[in-house]
């Protein structure tokens, strides 16, 4: 996108950070719904969303753990924004 001709809210929807979190977002429910299908073990979705959590302000995080209906509670963001540690993550799947 042209910077230029970008208002704050479509730079926003069209950031990084937006499109890794509806990313997680469709995962960890799909995930879940996997579990509930029995076709992957119970819990994993609960490990996985402990860890991703520090990478998301509170907003998201409570999105997230309502979306899926999972217990926890939202933790303090430790992690600043950063792709290109995010891919190494994804590269290395994520380990349980």
């Amino acid at each position: 996108m042209i910077e230029r001709y970008t208002t704050k809210e479509m730079g926003h929807i069209w950031s990084q950070e937006n499109k890794f979190y509806n990313w997680v977002k469709v995962e960890l429910a799909v995930c879940k719904a996997q579990e509930e299908l029995d076709r992957i073990p119970k819990g994993v979705t609960l490990k996985i969303l402990e860890k991703l959590l520090p990478y998301f302000d509170l907003k998201h995080q409570k999105d997230l753990i309502e979306t899926l209906n999972i217990p926890l509670k939202p933790v303090k963001k430790k992690y600043e924004f950063d792709i290109k540690k995010l891919r190494k993550l994804k590269r290395l799947q994520i380990t349980m």
